[in-house]
């Protein structure tokens, strides 16, 4: 018998339908030795049942647009959320106890390697693919799998949906004491309506006109003869990931240096880097100094590096959204420099350039360039096939904070306490970039999740100046 229950439609915004049909994914990760999981279990059932409740579209599947609800036909490649009342009733996560030929490594290994990247490049950590498929993909997923000595709590959500700050909220949700909402149809309806009316206060250009961030796109640059050959032979990337620890002092110390080089030199008090443009400097200089050491033709006079870093515009707005704003509220920050420059060695000068390079290109992201993407995007007729589009950007690396996941005293509705580590974890080795997790201060270190080509990895590892600023790698 056909399913007649009424699909309640969310309208996505553009900003939404510019990132990609993929999954963000965060794990959390608990010791646990008892071998009775039943109250971590019905503990976190109720609590995510009723963040649901809260966040009905969390039980949606991402479809493309029905022309019923909205879509003209004109514009392709959009998407919108279907949900029904059903879904979020039933809505439930997974548990698995992996045994070892599923996951081969005890919680109490995974700490004394230091939660390596390598571990959480696992196919049974989540149902759910990394890439979306094209049609009635789930909005949401949670797996909680037991390993020996310990909890992986995995996280999945829709980028279509929701970026880092929608993860935050929903874990927000999970550790507070909010009653469940008792919904009807006409409850889902309305709450389908008020969320599609906030989303849609991104939608709108304001007559800014798209030069404004057209303008601002990098031109890119040839490939090389190396990268040209594996483009013509359709050859993959072989890649690898690793966590490196770096030490907590020595980015607070170089972020005082530059800070003073800008007052005290350049008379510049306006010019002030935070810890983050230090660290991603770090890396911005580092991953090219050791593509230079693969490919001589990295060294050509030219050559232009651009680093992109994702931008959390909330507040950008006028009227400011909140962080309680579910949806997809970033804008790519670009920031260019020579590699030849970036090659340079670690002194105080030249950090302080690169380090500013990035805190002016986040500077640079207000209302007038987040009018000037949603003018590209309602201009294009295929909203994946824009400039600004993320999956189009040319860029060299992205470099994006997922500090604000980790919240504080935080069990996630498990009855475990904090959580130890929190990690990034895909199904495939995939995803070239840099992600910064939050700083663990009382320890002085500061993880980063790096994703490179093996052999740009192994001479990022071999650099003994970059390595200065690590502890280890994991």
């Amino acid at each position: 018998m056909a399913d007649t229950a009424p699909n309640h439609v969310y309208t996505l915004n553009p900003i939404d339908q510019t990132h990609s049909r993929a999954y963000i994914r965060y794990a959390f990760c608990f010791p646990y030795t008892d071998k009775d999981t039943a109250p971590i279990s019905n503990h976190f059932i109720a609590k995510l049942k009723r963040t649901v409740t809260q966040l009905p579209i969390l039980a949606g599947n991402v479809r493309p647009v029905r022309t019923e609800h909205g879509g003209d036909g004109q514009q392709r490649g959009c998407v919108e959320v279907a949900v029904t009342l059903a879904k979020v009733l039933s809505f439930s996560p997974t548990f698995r106890s992996l045994d070892k030929d599923e996951f081969p490594h005890t919680y109490e290994e995974l700490v004394e390697t230091g939660m390596p990247a390598g571990a959480f490049i696992n196919e049974n950590l989540s149902a759910l693919p990394d890439v979306a498929e094209a049609q009635d993909s789930p909005v949401f997923g949670v797996q909680l799998n037991y390993i020996p000595g310990g909890v992986i709590v995995a996280f999945s959500l829709h980028h279509s949906v929701g970026d880092l700050t929608s993860l935050r909220t929903i874990f927000s949700h999970l550790c507070s004491d909010l009653p469940s909402r008792k919904l009807s149809d006409i409850d889902l309806e309305d709450d389908a309506r008020d969320h599609s009316r906030q989303r849609d206060r991104l939608s709108g250009s304001r007559g800014i006109k798209t030069d404004l961030v057209l303008n601002s796109l990098p031109t890119p640059n040839k490939p090389t003869a190396a990268e040209a050959q594996r483009i013509l032979e359709g050859a993959d990337v072989q890649s690898i990931g690793n966590v490196l620890f770096f030490k907590f002092k020595i980015i607070q110390g170089i972020q005082t240096i530059v800070n003073d080089r800008f007052e005290n030199i350049q008379n510049n008090r306006l010019a002030r880097v935070s810890k983050f443009d230090v660290l991603a400097a770090i890396l911005w200089k580092g991953i090219n100094r050791a593509r230079r050491e693969c490919d001589a033709e990295y060294d050509d006079e030219g050559r232009v590096s651009t680093v992109v870093v994702p931008v959390n515009v909330r507040s950008k707005i006028q009227p400011p959204l909140d962080d309680t704003y579910f949806g997809n509220g970033i804008i790519s920050a670009r920031a260019t420099e020579k590699i030849m420059k970036l090659g340079m060695p670690y002194d105080p000068a030249t950090m302080a350039k690169a380090a500013l390079q990035i805190r002016r290109s986040i500077s640079a992201v207000g209302e007038d360039r987040v009018r000037s993407t949603v003018a590209s995007v309602n201009k294009s007729e295929n909203v994946q096939e824009t400039p600004v589009t993320e999956l189009n950007l040319s860029t060299d690396l992205v470099i994006t904070s997922w500090a604000g996941l980790v919240l504080e005293e935080s069990d996630l509705g498990t009855g475990l306490g904090k959580a130890e580590y929190g990690r990034k974890f895909t199904r495939k080795d995939t995803n070239l970039g840099c992600i910064v997790y939050s700083p663990r201060e009382q320890e002085g270190l500061w993880e980063v999740n790096v994703q490179l080509e093996k052999r740009t990895m192994d001479c990022l590892l071999e650099d003994e100046h970059f390595m200065q600023h690590v502890v280890k790698v994991a």
